[in-house]
């Protein structure tokens, strides 16, 4: 985009007409120059990048129209002041010379930095919103200008009432042009920094175009690999589930062998109001794979009666009074395991009061707010089936898979 240029000179020419048809002149080789800047404009773009052929084409047109019109309304202006001051027409001609100069020369070096950035504009994507905010920069740029033109036009006006104060305002006018070379050539200096910058954004967006390809193979790789574990994962899944049904039958087989209905003793420890009385219970080894409990009763001389008698007693299991819960849980955890694969299982405890029927089924009252190492039969049971049940849960949680979805229905009943 073209940049507004002012430029002022003292120089008096020798008559009004030699200056007027040397502006003329002047205006009609610049129109052939910005004629032939646009046609060799319109070809290069064309070479370069078709998308763009016609928003520089109107560019072109908008900045003829522009020119023309500024042309027009000076020549006006020129008539106007010609009759009225001729050495101040002969100034302000000069004037306007050298400011279409400058706005000729601004608009091919605007032209050839569009042509720079237009061939930029192909080299990447990214290039192009670089190339947008820079011609946004150059039309609030150009927007300037065209305030600073009102302004000049307003000086115009002020230079038909008061003629004294040209000088004045031709000074400030050369300042602003002074103004506007620095802020042109700071302009070139932020054009070089972006061009960089677009350098460096094109080898960024090649390190990321190889970075893509990368994770494209990875992805490919991955996905290949994952198709190779899920049939891994189907064909062990169907082995787990002849395993599971091996299992079942082997560990049910096993309970069934060591009896369908069993017996176990447990006897509970001496309590504190029977810390006098003599033990009456031991624990032979039988012969066979049963536990025997033997219960003597001593001699009693009071009741004239000397002799002892014992009895012995076996039972599938015998848990003393050193045996803890969690012990005693072992033994009955595998009829649990056999409840959760689908068999019918009843355990119950029964005895006389206060031989430790609740204590070993429920546990003291402190176990019932969680699991501790006091804790009986029905809590520790109710939480293996639980435990149980969670773990096929999460099992299935592999939706690309097709598993074995294990549900459970659980009722609880109190029978006091």
């Amino acid at each position: 985009y073209p940049l507004c240029a002012l430029a002022v000179s003292d120089e008096r020419p020798v008559s009004t007409q030699s200056t007027w048809g040397g502006l003329e002149l002047e205006v009609k080789r610049s129109k052939d120059a910005l004629d032939n800047l646009k046609s060799k404009t319109e070809n290069d773009m064309k070479r370069e990048r078709e998308l763009h052929s016609e928003e520089m084409r109107q560019m072109i047109s908008t900045m003829e129209g522009k020119l023309r019109d500024e042309r027009t309304a000076r020549r006006r202006e020129v008539e106007e002041l010609a009759s009225k001051n001729n050495e101040a027409l002969r100034t302000q001609k000069k004037y306007f010379q050298r400011k279409i100069t400058d706005l000729e020369e601004s608009l091919e070096d605007s032209k050839n930095r569009c042509d720079s950035f237009s061939g930029k504009l192909s080299k990447s994507k990214i290039k192009n919103s670089e190339l947008q905010q820079e011609l946004d920069e150059n039309e609030e740029l150009l927007t300037k200008n065209k305030k600073e033109m009102r302004k000049l036009k307003e000086s115009l006006e002020q230079y038909k009432a008061e003629c004294s104060k040209v000088q004045g305002v031709l000074d400030a006018r050369t300042q602003e042009r002074n103004l506007l070379k620095k802020d042109n050539a700071r302009l070139q200096e932020e054009g070089q920094t972006y061009t960089m910058q677009i350098e460096n954004m094109e080898a960024r967006c090649k390190k990321r175009d190889e970075e893509i390809v990368r994770l494209k193979l990875e992805i490919v790789d991955f996905e290949n690999n994952n198709k190779n574990l899920n049939v891994q994962i189907t064909n062990l899944n169907s082995k787990l589930e002849k395993e599971e049904k091996i299992r079942k039958y082997l560990h049910n087989e096993i309970q069934t062998l060591k009896g369908n209905i069993r017996v176990f003793c447990r006897v509970r420890p001496v309590l504190k109001k029977e810390e006098n009385a003599k033990m009456c219970f031991s624990y032979p080894q039988s012969e066979d794979e049963k536990e025997c409990i033997n219960l003597v009763r001593p001699s009693s001389p009071s009741l004239n009666n000397s002799s002892t008698r014992e009895w012995d007693y076996r039972f599938d299991k015998v848990f003393n009074p050193t045996h803890t819960q969690a012990l005693i849980f072992e033994e009955i955890s595998q009829l649990v395991q056999s409840a959760l694969d689908g068999y019918k299982v009843c355990i119950f405890a029964y005895g006389q009061t206060g031989s430790g029927k609740t204590y070993t089924m429920e546990g003291p009252e402190s176990s019932l707010n969680g699991l501790n190492e006091n804790a009986g039969m029905i809590p520790r049971s109710v939480a293996q089936i639980f435990d149980h049940a969670e773990k096929l849960r999460n099992a299935t949680g592999n939706s690309s898979v097709k598993q074995h979805i294990w549900k459970y229905t659980m009722k609880g009943y109190a029978i006091s």
